[in-house]
């Protein structure tokens, strides 16, 4: 079996990712900041949404694969995916 569904959105959602690890970078730039978030609030945020992604879609990502590898229906799954890519 594949999990070609999930692979879709996991394919998305590094995108997304890598978009909010170049804003965490052009924060940095702009206020001069290295290591942590020199409290600068915009800063902080950005690093925090960030983190608050890196923690999570790896879960959501596995449960979804579980979901498909077991045979799951792909419109829950899509809509799953469409779910997490917006929010």
């Amino acid at each position: 079996m594949t999990v070609a569904v999930t692979g879709l959105y996991a394919g998305v959602l590094v995108l997304i990712y890598m978009l909010l690890a170049i804003n965490v970078m052009i924060n940095r730039y702009k206020f001069k900041v290295g290591i942590g978030d020199g409290e600068q609030r915009p800063l902080a945020k950005a690093i925090r949404i960030h983190g608050n992604f890196a923690e999570y879609i790896p879960f959501i990502l596995i449960l979804m694969a579980m979901y498909e590898l077991n045979g799951g229906n792909s419109v829950v799954l899509h809509s799953c995916g469409v779910a997490v890519a917006v929010g």
